[in-house]
């Protein structure tokens, strides 16, 4: 099965997702701290490891949706389990 070409991609694929996901949550988490200087190079990580403009963006955009929240006063429960913002 190691010799089997598909199998090999597929393990590789794994690890880059998995390194992707990492390069992410290294972002989100320099993002959180304020760290903006180490923002633009785990950008750059996350891409190379296969992450989309688009997955980036939804880090940024979460990132200052919950910033958004906490000048407000932060999110409220309403019934049915959802979240307002408010």
């Amino acid at each position: 099965m190691k010799e089997n070409i598909v199998y090999q991609g597929a393990k590789e694929r794994a690890a880059d997702d998995i390194l992707k996901t990492t390069a992410l949550i290294y972002f989100k988490e320099a993002l959180v701290l304020q760290k903006y200087e180490d923002c633009r190079g785990l950008a750059q990580k996350a891409k190379e490891f296969g992450a989309r403009q688009s997955e980036i963006r939804k880090v940024i955009v979460e990132y200052l949706n919950k910033g958004e929240a906490k000048r407000r006063g932060g999110a409220r429960e309403i019934k049915g389990g959802r979240l307002r913002y408010y």
